[in-house]
């Protein structure tokens, strides 16, 4: 084939192999060459590529299909705002900031605040934990405030301490991290090297290595669960992480390394899984006490995404399954039958085969404490249960285009791809941020915070009665 000019080239060409390739200020350029190229330089996965590479967003942060240029031109101006329990100062404001309200003998903040210590701060991702956030900014450092460790004896653990405003966790120097995950009372986070770390204060994090003995042992995840940490490596195979240990104060000098080994270490992948299932196949069949999987796994399968919950991961594979996995009872030595269900009706039908890549995925997956959501490209998204059979039907969500769904203990909130902010469920001291509404009314439905009207919500991060958001001014 010949080609006169560069706009003879096949679309995909272009996109996928030329384009692809500029920054941001070169596609503007190119932009204003020609209709073509006017059409093309919109494309929505050339412009979450250059978010991605040079905002360091998290990929597991959103399923967003939509608003990544408009993204990419505002993120510089990101500011975060919280909002929920505050009798124990999680929030992070200061009392000028703040506008409280008694309720039931605790201070709650009802409508979304602004945390303006963060202003200029290029905050890229917001997580919550049980009584604390963390932020992660486009250069690689996490903030956090609150307190990690609110049950805790404070003599015992550091991470009983108050934050009261963001402050920088203190990894060593020239530490860049890319993706952070709280659990109730700990956090773990991924750094640029593939390099892991977890803590239970901001002063003593800890790095993390896997077995030894691991195939293809590169991290591509970390999710925090309530009693461990999960992660997922380039194999497929995920591997649980004890808590970290906590922290007396009198304690001096920095923490050594956790050496993970195989012989204590639960790796669980779905070729073992494939595995057992087998052998539970060729047995006679059991009593209610058969471990077999509803159906059995595809050959060449495995995971491409995890999600966190209290006892449970949940497990995206590249064929478009949803598997439940118990990392609290898991073991290196039971069957991974034992721990683990597949949810029927949360992946593709059996009659559809996807390719879930890291890089591409067709379904995506979010989950914290008891609640979990699965998303699809076709805009619907299914929300779940920990304790659902593996057979329950899903409730289905159409046509609001959420993008991400995060969940506190009894309240709920999505993102849409149109940068709107929903939520529902319980009033929980102010979480929904609708106002002071009646404390025992429950929003059975999403209802959309009055708040960020004028605002383009593109990150959340919920989680026990408290609410945190990343936006950035519609009207530039």
């Amino acid at each position: 084939m010949s080609c006169s000019a560069i706009s003879d080239l096949p679309t995909d060409v272009l996109l996928y192999n030329i384009l692809s390739n500029l920054d941001a200020p070169s596609l503007a350029r190119l932009s204003e060459t020609s209709r073509l190229f006017s059409a093309l330089c919109q494309d929505e996965l050339l412009w979450k590529h250059l978010v991605m590479k040079d905002y360091h967003i998290p990929l597991d942060a959103s399923f967003r299909q939509l608003g990544w240029k408009n993204l990419y031109s505002r993120l510089n101006d990101s500011k975060v705002y919280t909002w929920g329990e505050n009798a124990d100062r999680r929030l992070g404001h200061s009392d000028a900031e703040m506008g409280e309200g008694r309720f039931f003998n605790s201070f709650a903040v009802s409508t979304p605040v602004e945390l303006t210590t963060l202003r200029g701060k290029n905050i890229v991702d917001i997580v919550a934990g049980g009584w604390s956030f963390h932020a992660l900014d486009k250069h690689g450092r996490v903030w956090m405030w609150g307190t990690m460790q609110q049950e805790a004896n404070r003599s015992r653990s550091l991470g009983r301490r108050l934050v009261r405003e963001p402050t920088l966790v203190e990894f060593p120097p020239n530490t860049h991290i890319v993706s952070i995950s709280a659990g109730r009372s700990h956090a773990i986070a991924l750094d640029e090297n593939g390099n892991v770390w977890h803590w239970s204060n901001i002063w003593r994090p800890q790095r993390v290595y896997l077995p030894s003995d691991l195939e293809n042992p590169t991290v591509v995840q970390v999710t925090a669960n309530w009693g461990n940490s999960s992660v997922l490596t380039g194999s497929g195979h995920l591997v649980v992480v004890p808590l970290p240990r906590m922290v007396p104060p009198s304690e001096p000098g920095d923490l050594p390394d956790l050496l993970l080994d195989s012989a204590t270490t639960v790796v669980f992948g779905l070729d073992l899984l494939h595995r057992d299932d087998t052998l539970q196949r060729a047995q006679p069949l059991a009593s209610d006490d058969d471990e077999r999987l509803s159906r059995p796994v595809l050959e060449g399968d495995h995971i491409v995404q995890v999600a966190g919950m209290e006892h449970h991961t949940l497990a995206l594979s590249r064929f478009g399954r949803i598997y439940r996995i118990d990392v609290s009872t898991a073991t290196p030595s039971l069957a991974t039958t034992s721990y683990v269900i597949e949810y029927l009706h949360f992946g593709a039908p059996a009659t559809q085969q996807e390719d879930n890549q890291r890089s591409h995925l067709h379904r995506f997956i979010s989950a914290s404490f008891h609640s979990f959501a699965v998303y699809t490209l076709d805009g619907q998204v299914m929300l779940g249960k920990h304790d659902d059979p593996y057979d329950h039907q899903p409730k289905v969500i159409s046509n609001h285009g959420f993008c991400k769904v995060s969940f506190g203990d009894y309240h709920f909130g999505a993102l849409t791809n149109q940068g709107d902010l929903l939520t529902w469920g319980a009033f929980s001291a102010g979480a929904l941020g609708h106002g002071n509404t009646h404390g025992d009314d429950v929003l059975e439905e999403p209802h959309k915070v009055a708040a960020f009207e004028n605002m383009y919500v593109f990150a959340i991060g919920f989680g026990g009665w408290h609410s945190g958001v990343l936006a950035i001014p519609k009207d530039y």
